[in-house]
């Protein structure tokens, strides 16, 4: 093997040993097409989604129809971004969802026949192989399902937090605005400004009357009080408007004697006198608190204004509260879609494993090139026996030349 190969040697090589390589390509071939053809099928159910951008911002309580108009959900085109959703998409709770589903397959198995990838078109790409077309797909329908059921439980739980913090916060604001609508209630039930200054002048005007009433029956005692001390027998004439003196003398059994009469009289306008400086006294102390609640209406007017402001704040936020609560249980009710399917899973109709032809091919180059190594190993065995029957030819004259010098050298 001296002297160095060039590309026509390797290629005679080939060539002396084609038989040997093509025995070795066909033996691949149809091993390869015959195995393919035993082995039970396996398919392969695709379905394509993606994470919206930004989910949709519906408020199901909104007053402005601009939040009921529906805009178009896009795919985020980032391959950072989407990763997180991919790695919710590959973790195992995730797999434990979709198990639950199909529990005669393993958590494991479910990771292993499962491949989820970001395809050229930023679209996140779901492979499930199982040995019935209609299993995997519904496996990679189950995967997307579960994704959504997870970000559907997030959001739920949220809405849930939510929710509980606006009806403590209703509870506390009601409690608040009744208590304030009732010290309300108790302040306007008490007089107003203008009731206040009419009373005052009103009960002014009355103390003033009844003032001088209490003058005039003053008089009239004190004129009683002088005739009876005169012990007059006749009937005097009375000093009031409505008295008639022909009328007295006229009939004067009809009344008494003048005595009595003045008795009679002086006790009755003693009463008078009691009953008007009672009257008296009330009216002043009327008069005082209409006069003290003058004096404090600046003061009590702040207060209403106070109370009125306090009133339409805490009715304002009642409203509001009331609002996000119903958003919050809709919300809860209803969550906004977290996946858009682009193209849900199908029971394929081809098997993806084995394609016969296919691996039989694939087999058929590898056995190729399986076959020229075995060619060029052959014809180094060829060369090694060629060069070792050489080298023995070489050597065997030179032995016996050897052999008869010495058998006829002389010692």
């Amino acid at each position: 093997m001296s002297g160095q190969l060039t590309l026509y040697d390797y290629w005679m090589a080939l060539y002396r040993h084609k038989w040997a390589i093509a025995i070795v390509v066909f033996s691949s071939f149809a091993f390869t097409y015959a195995l393919s053809n035993v082995l039970p099928p396996v398919y392969e159910a695709k379905t394509s989604l993606y994470i919206p951008k930004e989910s949709a911002k519906i408020l199901y309580t909104g007053q402005d129809q601009s939040d009921l108009v529906q805009v178009p959900t896009l795919p985020v085109p980032d391959e950072k971004n989407a990763g997180t959703s991919i790695g919710i998409m590959k973790s195992k709770a995730n797999a434990r969802r979709v198990h639950k589903l199909f529990p005669d397959k393993s958590v494991d198995e479910l990771m292993k026949n499962t491949d989820i990838v970001l395809g050229s078109e930023f679209l996140t790409e779901v492979y499930v192989r199982d040995r019935d077309p209609k299993t995997a797909a519904a496996v990679a329908n189950a995967y997307v399902a579960a994704y959504e059921e997870f970000q559907s439980e997030s959001m739920t739980k949220r809405s849930e937090r939510t929710r509980k913090v606006l009806e403590q916060q209703l509870r506390l604001v009601l409690i608040q605005l009744t208590e304030n609508k009732l010290r309300l209630r108790q302040f306007e039930g008490r007089r107003d400004a203008g009731t206040a200054v009419r009373e005052s002048r009103d009960v002014k005007a009355d103390l003033d009357k009844t003032r001088a009433n209490l003058a005039a029956v003053r008089r009239r005692i004190a004129k009683l009080t002088s005739q009876l001390s005169g012990e007059k027998k006749a009937i005097v004439p009375d000093t009031g408007p409505s008295a008639n003196p022909a009328q007295v003398k006229e009939n004067p059994g009809n009344l008494g004697t003048a005595e009595d009469v003045l008795r009679q009289r002086l006790t009755e306008q003693t009463n008078d006198e009691k009953s008007l400086e009672t009257k008296i006294r009330s009216l002043e102390d009327t008069l005082n608190t209409l006069d003290a609640h003058a004096t404090s209406l600046p003061v009590k007017f702040i207060e209403h204004e106070g109370l009125t402001q306090r009133i339409s704040y805490l009715t304002g936020l009642k409203e509001n509260l009331e609002k996000n609560l119903a958003e919050a249980k809709l919300q809860q009710q209803y969550p906004p879609p977290s996946v858009v399917v682009a193209e849900r899973a199908i029971p394929p109709e081809k098997p993806a494993f084995p394609i016969p032809f296919l691996n039989a091919f694939v087999a058929s180059v590898l056995g190729l090139v399986i076959g020229c190594y075995y060619a060029l190993f052959l014809e180094y065995l060829r060369r090694l026996r060629q060069e070792r029957v050489r080298s023995n030819i070489d050597w065997k004259p030179t032995i016996r030349i050897e052999r008869n010098e010495a058998r006829f050298s002389i010692p």
